[in-house]
């Protein structure tokens, strides 16, 4: 799964981020309601590669997902799931702040 982090505060820029994490499975049914999918665990996920393609671009995060059993089965063929994914965003660039050593 890849994924990309948009930014509303260009001063700042996302510079690594750790763990990842899915869970909080839903089942859909044909018309869009969504049910709790029982016994789907919150599961980690790794990151396989993360970058930023140039200064202007946002940070592109390449995951290696691998879904619960209780989701794969195949009972579950041609359903539509949602799921929630979280992610620990632990390093950050600060930029454009002026020097205030100056003062």
């Amino acid at each position: 799964m890849t994924f990309s982090i948009a930014q509303a505060d260009k001063h700042f820029k996302v510079a690594h981020v750790g763990r990842f994490r899915v869970g909080n499975f839903r089942v859909c049914d044909a018309a869009g309601k969504e049910t709790p999918y029982p016994d789907a665990q919150w599961t980690s996920c790794k990151a396989e590669k993360q970058s930023r393609a140039s200064d202007n671009e946002p940070w592109v995060v390449l995951l290696d997902l691998t879904l619960p059993a209780t989701v794969t089965k195949k009972a579950n063929v041609g359903k539509i799931f949602k799921m929630t994914l979280q992610a620990e965003i632990e390093e950050i660039e600060r930029l454009g702040l002026e020097d205030l050593s100056s003062w």
